[in-house]
Parts: C-alpha cells; structure tokens; sequence
C-alpha cells in the first residue's frame, strides 16, 4: 500500500509540504520508487513537517534510501519529530543527521526516546548535528530523553526560545540559554527545585508557561509556594497549571499584571469562599480563561463571575445550565467586553434532538438548546477547541 501510495502520488506530480511515517508492519519500499523519487526532485522540495516514527519497521535499505533522499531534497523542513531507538543501525543515525545538518530554516526539532527496552544515554550525534542548526532553532521538545553531553550544544543556539521537557530529565533546565521566554514541563511527579532554580535565573524573560502534573505531590506545593513567596515571573502573558489540588498560594496570580491568557486544572472540592477570593485577585489584563477541567469552578460560575472583575472577553467551560448561563449574560451586561464562551460538549448541544427517542433526553436538549439562543444574544457561544489556546 505504501509503495502504491507513493507511486499515485510522484506520478501525479503532488508536491508533499507534510510527511509522517509509521507502520505496524515490515516494509521494504521497492526500487521503482526510489528511481520515481531521485528523478521527481519537487516532490519532497517543499517539505515543512517531517514525522519519523519507529523506522525498524522498514527494512534498513529502505529506512537508509529514503532518508538520504529525504537529506538531498528536502531542505526547508521547518518541523521535524523523531522517535529514537537503539535498535536503530548506525546507517539510519546517520541519514538522519545529513537530513538535520541538510536544512535551511529547522524551526522546532522534537525527540521521543521513548524505548521501553533500555535507558537511552547514547545519541549517536544525532543531538549534537543541531550545532548546525543554532541560528534557526527556536524550539526544543524533549519526550523521555535522559541527560547526555551532546545536548550541551543546544547552549550555542542563538535564537532557541521554546523549551519543553515532557517526563524527561530536568538537568536539561540548566543547559537552556538566557533566551528562553516559554517554558514547558509536564511530569507525573514534579520536581520543583530544578523548575524554580530556573525560573529564578531567567524569569523575568518567561512569557509563557506551562506546567502539568499528572499526580498531587509535595513538588507542586512546594512550587506553588515558591511562586507566591518570590516574584520570579513577573512578565508572564500566558499561564497554564495542571495540579491536582487547588491551593491558597494560588494567589500569585494577583502579582501577575501582565497575563492574559489562564489555564486552570485542578479536581479537589473548594469553598465557595474561596472561590470568590480567588476571583478577586485575577489580574485585570486576564482575557482568556479555561477552566473547562476545574469542576468545582464550573459548577461555581455564578460565584467567579459575580465577584469577578477582570473584562474578560473569553471564558471556556465544560457545560452550562441556567444558573451559569444567567452569570454569563450577567457578567457580559456588567463588563461589557465578553465575545466568546467556549464549550467542551458543545457537539451534545447541536441539532441531535431528531436523532434521540427517549422524550426526557429529548426534553433536556431542547431546554439547552433555548438556553443556548439566549445566550448568543449577548455573545457566541462555540466549541471550546474553536477558541483554545495552547502554545
């Protein structure tokens, strides 16, 4: 099927700008396509996106052949993702470091070393082949990667500005240079020393920053804590927390008077006192705020909103009734800047009623969908991941 879809496509005269390859099954690619590829020059010249998954499914030949063709004829590859694995032949390390070292403009380099066999400690210089790439690279991912010396070149990158480390080693924190102005780390269990060690030497640059935690430990606490008590990210414009306990130190967002977009995640149950100390302190430039996986807020709306006085112009919820439809309407006529409420089960709420039988369900989504026409009288409402924003 691969040789096939290549073969319709080159013949076609397609110009590819995306390439991901992945297979569950054994592939040789035939030598026909690779005599269409080397006589087809255009077909890889415009590639922007590059995706290498686990290429020990291709036969070595056919894994080394593509690659080096890969390396001769796509050159403006601004994204490129490699799963890396030690059972990888030397051939393929090294196709893939003439690709790296091949490009013109490599914007984000994105590795998974994700080998559940063995610790990967060896990058067979994959990592350091970036050195070429230091005026262009920007952004750094890092998903399972341990700490190795050759990612020491990535303190020659004169414009590397994205760093984010997913379940990797947080010596990487310590390597990045003074220019990084987001900063992304997402871990079962945060460590928080090496994360405020960071953001006390280059903070005042961070823009923005997203952490996730995919469990409650002293860490988070512990960072929390520190962010309240030490006024490290002063020029934050974009906040994103995953943890899984809401906390009283929380209130550092107050000291942030230049944020505007907030994403909150947090499961324990939180008074509604709370909640309106917390709404208190938002910061007034705040214009965006998620808080579709925070159910105690929205379960609370009508609370945040009524003690709210940030003019937000976009909040994202899970779901509405009339309560928080009214605080909605309400918050809008007071503030007078609300344009979009985002809603992650929008798609429960549009145009199924002929669909269902049962007249109570029935009944529910026609009361929704009455809700919902009120609501778009005063703003539009439309499905969150429409209106979400992630760096």
């Amino acid at each position: 099927m691969i040789n096939l879809l290549f073969k319709i496509f080159i013949e076609s005269g397609a110009t590819l700008h995306k390439l991901e390859l992945s297979s569950s099954e054994y592939i040789q690619i035939k030598p026909e396509i690779f005599y269409l590829l080397q006589r087809n020059e255009k077909f890889f010249s415009q590639l922007q996106n590059l995706s290498l998954y686990d290429l020990s499914k291709f036969s070595i030949e056919s894994a080394v052949n593509l690659l080096m063709i890969l390396a001769k004829n796509a050159r403006k590859i601004n994204t490129l993702y490699f799963e890396f694995y030690t059972k990888y032949d030397s051939q393929v390390f090294q196709a893939l470091i003439s690709i790296i070292k091949s490009q013109e403009q490599l914007r984000l380099f994105k590795i998974n070393s994700g080998d559940n066999e063995v610790e990967i400690k060896e990058y067979h210089g994959v990592i350091s082949a970036l050195t070429s790439q230091k005026q262009t690279l920007q952004e750094i991912y890092l998903v399972y990667c341990e700490y190795s010396v050759e990612f020491e070149v990535l303190m020659n990158c004169e414009n590397l500005e994205i760093l984010r480390i997913d379940n990797s080693d947080y010596i990487f924190l310590n390597i990045s240079g003074y220019k990084i102005n987001t900063l992304e780390v997402n871990d079962q269990i945060i460590m928080a020393s090496p994360i405020i060690s960071f953001l006390e030497k280059f903070g005042t640059l961070l823009q923005r920053l997203k952490i996730t935690c995919g469990e409650v430990c002293e860490g988070e606490l512990y960072l929390l804590k520190a962010l309240t008590s030490k006024f490290l990210c002063p020029n934050l414009t974009y906040l994103y927390m995953c943890f899984g306990e809401f906390s009283d130190s929380l209130e550092f967002i107050s000291k942030l008077q230049k944020l505007q977009y907030f994403t909150l995640w947090f499961e324990n149950n939180i008074s509604e006192e709370e909640v309106k100390k917390f709404a208190e302190v938002l910061p007034l430039t705040l214009q965006y705020f998620d808080l579709i996986h925070t159910p105690q807020l929205n379960s609370k709306l009508d609370i945040l909103l009524n003690n709210c006085h940030t003019p937000l112009k976009r909040i994202l919820i899970k779901s509405f009734d009339e309560t928080r439809a009214k605080a909605l309407i309400e918050f809008c006529i007071r503030k007078r800047t609300l344009n979009y409420v985002g809603v992650s089960n929008y798609s429960e709420l549009n145009d199924k009623k002929k669909m269902v039988k049962n007249d109570n369900i029935k009944k529910e989504m026609e009361k929704n969908d009455k809700i919902k026409k009120e609501m778009e009288k005063y703003f539009k409402v439309v499905p969150s991941e429409y209106i979400e924003v992630d760096y």
